[in-house]
């Protein structure tokens, strides 16, 4: 009973975890693209960051 609740709370908080990785990676990614539009940068600024 004690593994599974244990077990149940680090699945969830796994799940928050990566939720909020989720939500800072889109929100920078976001706030990014907003820089760049308004600056009206060319996406050739985007090469070394595509890997």
């Amino acid at each position: 009973m004690l593994l599974a609740l244990l077990i149940l709370i680090c699945l969830h908080a796994r799940l928050f975890f990566l939720i909020l990785i989720d939500m800072t990676t889109s929100y920078f990614i976001l706030s990014l693209s907003i820089a760049m539009f308004s600056r009206g940068v060319s996406p050739s600024l985007f090469a070394p960051f595509s890997g």
